[in-house]
């Protein structure tokens, strides 16, 4: 098991939950059990909790540090949230994340919680006062708060349900929220359109750097949301699981990293799941691909695992380049 990783594979391996722990090379992006860090164990980026949305027994809460982050650890950040990504989770940010300094290996206690409502509850009143006071932005800062009432209700309903704390929107701010809905729904789609058009122009000039990157020629892609993931081999130097100095692993252009072999276990799972048309879904059997697992193959080929999606198409292709049966 791998300790020293890249920057994607420290927040993939929190993300799927591999392992109990990992790190960059410099030691700056880390995490221990369910919590990752920047640079050091008093600033917390996020934590994987136990405790899942009301109503909704397998989404999971993620508490994100709500402070102001610099650039690198706003970096660190955003592969956090990217490998989330697909992850059945719950966002929500407060300024305690962990425990204080002297404790930071403790859950939250009762204060911090108390701390983190009076901070939801503190955004509530501000955007209210912004809904108010602004022109332009009014509506926007109308839904903020009532998406920070949602917030607020779903912490508490999981970690401090006594609390006698309170969020709700004034009275005269009710006929806005009663509209969310309707304004989100056309938002959506008006986003849908631009999303669109910005993934073809993306798309066009991604699939120029493809093979540049396939050939080992640039260290990475650009990482967006509803991009195609990619797969190329890699040698990786260092002692391996079948004990050879060096070792092939196959690479996505996510940054996640498995050993070949199981690669080529991985493309023989989804031939059988071709084979029979009978769709893979992780329950009790598991796929194993390094310190990750297969979630499911649909009966197209398409492979779910953690943030990945990984086409028929592309695994065919790289399987083919590796002289496997396809």
């Amino acid at each position: 098991m791998k300790t020293v990783v890249s920057n994607s594979m420290v927040a993939h391996l929190w993300a799927n939950q591999s392992q109990e722990s990992a790190r960059n090379g410099n030691g700056s992006f880390f995490f221990e059990g369910d919590t990752i860090y920047s640079y050091r164990q008093s600033w917390p980026i996020a934590r994987i909790t136990n405790k899942n949305g009301p109503g909704n027994p397998i989404r999971r809460i993620v508490l994100f540090n709500s402070d102001r982050y610099g650039i690198t650890t706003s970096r660190h950040a955003g592969l956090a949230g990217l490998a989330l990504h697909q992850h059945n989770v719950i966002f929500i940010a407060v300024p305690n994340v962990r425990a204080g300094l002297h404790d930071y290996r403790a859950g939250l206690h009762k204060e911090d919680h108390e701390k983190n409502l009076e901070y939801l509850t503190d955004q509530v009143a501000i955007f209210v006062k912004r809904a108010r006071q602004a022109r332009l932005y009014a509506r926007y800062c109308a839904d903020t708060a009532a998406q920070y009432v949602i917030e607020f209700d779903t912490y508490k309903a999981a970690f401090l349900p006594d609390s006698l704390l309170r969020a709700k929107i004034p009275e005269d701010l009710a006929g806005a929220i009663a509209a969310k809905m309707a304004r989100v729904a056309a938002r959506a789609e008006k986003s849908r359109k631009r999303r669109t058009e910005q993934y073809a122009a993306r798309y066009a000039e991604e699939m120029k750097r493809v093979p540049l990157w396939r050939a080992g020629l640039l260290t990475s892609l650009p990482q967006g949301y509803g991009l195609p993931v990619y797969l190329r081999k890699v040698l990786r130097a260092g002692a391996s699981d079948n004990g050879f100095p060096n070792s092939f692993v196959a690479q996505t252009s996510l940054g996640a990293e498995v050993p070949l072999v199981h690669a080529r276990r991985v493309w023989s799972a989804v031939r059988e799941v071709l084979r029979t048309g009978e769709a893979y879904q992780h329950n009790g059997h598991t796929i194993h691909a390094g310190a990750f697992q297969v979630d499911s193959i649909d009966v197209g080929g398409t492979l779910r695992a953690g943030c990945h999606t990984i086409q028929l198409d592309e695994m065919r292709r790289f399987a083919g380049a590796e002289g496997w049966e396809v």
